[in-house]
């Protein structure tokens, strides 16, 4: 209707209009409204009601034991001074009169229910003698009884509470409980409450009126809505190129089977209240949230210890949405889920990917009616080689006032929580003296010194914030980590053995340009060396007993595969020139003869033996030595120590070298396992960042390369100052290197 309409009514009409429009806004959803849940209280507090997305995964995990043979579940111990059971049980039994979710109850059908009967609760109690060998054994076997503990469907209830008391005035109190009926909210209320009614048994404490129920139907009932399906698309859209979870330090399916692959450990480092403070600062400077400097700091470590460049984390979110105005007073597991996908942007500064993390994170909780796990479900059909298996919980939830009251929680000296299918869970929350940065991690399936050393990375980066502000960090991964790696590929490599060694890229690239240009110059080494005195036989012996124990130097080629495959016995025959007899010009003819032989010895071959030795035998006694080496097998140091290890085993005379425990398939294949590994990322971030501004090579005089025939030259320089040169750097603190430079020119 038009003012000037409305403006012609009379009185009384205008009134009726009035009323007409007031009683349908009454009725009428707002768009407030439709674009947000509603709270509807049911009245029917004791009926059946679904499951929250996960709470169903927790349930359908539990039917898959032989996936990860976990429940959702945290535990934790305190200890308690004077401890006083009988009052401590009490207070925790006002709690079940509290709080429904307490005596909620899984059925097999995949629903809930909270019975109208508030059944008694008796905490189990043990007397331990003082004696500390005792005690520890009595700690060790109930926490593995307790610490991992799976609740089964149609149970209760779904926690267990236990004192362990000594003489003295100490006792540990034992608490396990499932995640089916808490989230971490619902914990820190109930720890706290707790503590309260222990401490004061007359406290008033009354039930908040909204029930965890209520809230499930609410969420239920807005799913057929407009802006749920908008969330919903909005996921199918981000997810269409779901990357997989970042690659962790697995064990071997033998090691994780023999040490427990299902058994969690806790890593704890807590951050004083004014280094919190400074961070929390820092970051809202710059306009972050601290869980924003926190994700980023995670993932860039799982970057440089992976080696991926783009992967997809779980985030449990804090999904309490202001529907009822005692929703906050309200236990039960309210946790949502979101995916955060991360790619490597080396473009952006640590600030503006961090500023990248917070836009894309508030983009998600803006389409957060549909968690990451119903998101992750409707993708099902989807297939990734690497599961999501990384969580990422930053608890931090509003501040009610009551973070400062006393709780049982200030007291937990041992805790441990586990996931099904979760192998590191990062949880960073508030606690009365700081931050509180806490790993649970599958210890049985991650080797534990890689994981400690990326802890560590996290860690010492936070700290050094500090100082250095949300600046680019010079060395993001500790040295501890990359050395571990380095360690673990070689142990893990020469522990498992395996067929043959794979080539290096180098390797690589002469095998290629060898069967590409067959006619083509090749990767070679020739040197000649004069022995003063020759046994043929003798030698014949050190050249087998070389080939013996040096495996590389018995190994064939496989072409397709690109490897080298070890054999058990090679025998090579030295040919031997005997030039006694001849004069010295024919004699110098035959040694330029034998060069040039030897030049063209390996022609296009990629097959044993991979070197060539020839002897001639001079009339004066001595003879020369010609060594052929292919590069496919040798490098720069490697030359060396053929030599090395031949002429000390013709002289009977033992190397270092020969005793060493490892072989070069060991290497190869710990080379193969360093790829994509912390050390790999960090050293080829290096190099990247030293070839950014990379210059081209020096211009030669000639005009085109192609020139032919090539012809090589060396110009060399024999420095006979060494002692001279050693002991002027002596003298300046400087400690000269052996090397040997010689030039290498092409000639037109």
């Amino acid at each position: 209707m038009l003012a000037e309409e409305f403006s012609a009514l009379d009185r009384d009409a205008k009134q009726r209009l009035l009323v007409a429009l007031r009683a349908s806004m009454l009725t009428s959803p707002t768009a407030e409204e439709t674009l947000h849940p509603r709270w509807l209280s049911s009245g029917e507090p004791h009926q059946s009601f679904p499951l929250t997305d996960l709470q169903a995964a927790y349930f359908t995990s539990k039917h898959m034991p032989e996936a990860d043979p976990v429940g959702c579940h945290t535990y934790l111990e305190f200890q308690v001074i004077d401890l006083d059971v009988d009052r401590l049980e009490r207070a925790w039994q006002r709690l079940l009169a509290i709080h429904p979710m307490l005596l909620a109850r899984i059925d097999p059908d995949g629903t809930q229910c909270v019975p109208p009967e508030v059944p008694a609760f008796r905490i189990v109690r043990y007397e331990v003698a003082s004696d500390s060998d005792e005690l520890d054994r009595h700690l060790e076997a109930l926490r593995g009884e307790m610490s991992h503990k799976v609740y089964r469907p149609g149970a209760w209830p779904l926690f267990d509470i236990r004192v362990t008391h000594t003489p003295g005035a100490l006792s540990r109190v034992h608490v396990s409980m499932d995640s089916w009926i808490v989230d971490a909210a619902s914990a820190r209320l109930l720890y706290r409450q707790w503590r309260l009614l222990y401490d004061t048994p007359n406290a008033t404490l009354s039930a908040p009126n909204a029930l965890f129920r209520d809230f499930v139907l609410s969420m239920k009932a807005f799913e057929g809505s407009v802006a749920h399906q908008r969330c919903a698309n909005y996921w199918a859209e981000k997810l269409r190129d779901l990357p997989a979870g970042p690659p962790l330090p697995y064990r071997s399916q033998h090691e994780a089977s023999r040490s427990g692959a299902q058994w969690r450990r806790r890593l704890v480092r807590d951050v004083p209240s004014d280094a919190w403070h400074r961070l929390t600062e820092m970051a809202r400077a710059e306009g972050l949230s601290l869980a924003v400097v926190l994700l980023g700091l995670f993932a860039e470590q799982l970057r440089l210890a992976s080696g991926a460049t783009r992967f997809a984390l779980l985030l449990t979110l804090y999904n309490r949405p202001r529907l009822h105005p005692q929703i906050d007073q309200v236990v039960g597991p309210f946790t949502s889920t979101s995916i955060f996908v991360w790619e490597h942007r080396p473009g952006n500064s640590f600030v503006e990917r961090l500023h990248g993390y917070q836009k894309q994170l508030w983009q998600d909780l803006d389409n957060g009616y549909v968690s990451g796990v119903a998101a992750l479900r409707s993708k099902a059909t989807s297939t990734h080689k690497r599961p999501i298996s990384v969580v990422f919980t930053a608890a931090f939830g509003p501040d009610d006032g009551s973070a400062s009251a006393p709780s049982w929680l200030d007291a937990v000296d041992y805790a441990v929580s586990q996931t099904p299918g979760i192998d590191l869970h990062f949880q960073a929350s508030m606690h009365t003296d700081g931050l509180r940065i806490v790993w649970d991690v599958a210890d049985g399936r991650l080797e534990r010194n890689v994981v400690d050393a990326l802890f560590e990375g996290v860690c010492r980066r936070l700290a050094a914030l500090q100082t250095t502000g949300l600046t680019e960090a010079k060395d993001l991964l500790s040295k501890r980590a990359l050395s571990e790696r380095r360690r673990l590929d070689v142990v893990s490599a020469v522990q498992g053995g395996g067929n043959g060694a794979p080539l290096t890229p180098l390797q690589q690239a002469y095998l290629a340009h060898r069967l590409t240009n067959p006619t083509g110059p090749r990767g070679l080494v020739y040197r000649e060396f004069t022995l003063a005195s020759f046994d043929p036989g003798g030698f014949q012996i050190a050249v087998h007993t070389l080939i013996a124990r040096s495996a590389i130097s018995r190994s064939m080629l496989l072409v397709d595969q690109a490897t080298f495959v070890e054999f058990a016995n090679g025998s090579y025959l030295v040919p031997i020139d005997d030039l006694r007899s001849l004069d010295a010009s024919r004699c110098a003819a035959r040694l330029d003869q034998t060069r040039a032989e030897m030049e063209n010895t390996q022609g296009d071959k990629a097959n044993w033996p991979f070197f060539a030795l020839r002897v001639s035998w001079l009339n004066d006694g001595s003879a020369r030595l010609h060594i052929l080496l292919d590069l496919l097998i040798f490098d720069g140091y490697s030359v060396w120590q053929f030599y090395d290890d031949l002429l000390r085993l013709y002289a009977k005379v033992e190397s270092e070298s020969m005793r060493q425990g490892i072989t070069y398939a060991d290497y190869a294949r710990a080379r193969e396992r360093y790829r994509g590994t912390a050390a790999h990322t960090a050293d080829r971030f290096y190099w990247s960042c030293k070839f950014r501004d990379l210059p081209s090579g020096p211009r030669w005089p000639w005009q085109s390369a192609e020139v032919s025939p090539i012809v090589w030259r060396r110009y060399a320089i024999e420095f006979d100052r060494w002692r001279v040169l050693k002991e002027y750097a002596a003298v300046a603190a400087l400690v000269p290197r052996r090397t040997s430079h010689g030039r290498h020119g092409r000639l037109p």
